[in-house]
């Protein structure tokens, strides 16, 4: 899990392959990022100190770019 740098939206990975992103101050799911890990677990997000990239990996080693 990882808070944007403004603490605006959290990413969470999914076991199911998606990343989720939810609204920290509405408590709500904001978006969900899905094929970027189909052969795999997402198991970890990061975002960029700008806020306007997020990065995804899971266990196979793949890495998913958000933008």
């Amino acid at each position: 899990m990882a808070f944007s740098d403004d603490a605006r939206y959290c990413a969470a990975p999914g076991h199911d392959g998606n990343v989720y992103i939810w609204d920290v101050s509405k408590g709500t799911l904001h978006s969900t990022l899905s094929n970027g890990h189909d052969d795999g677990v997402a198991s970890c997000v990061a975002w960029s100190p700008s806020d306007s990239v997020m990065v995804s990996g899971d266990r196979s080693g793949r890495i998913a770019v958000w933008s």
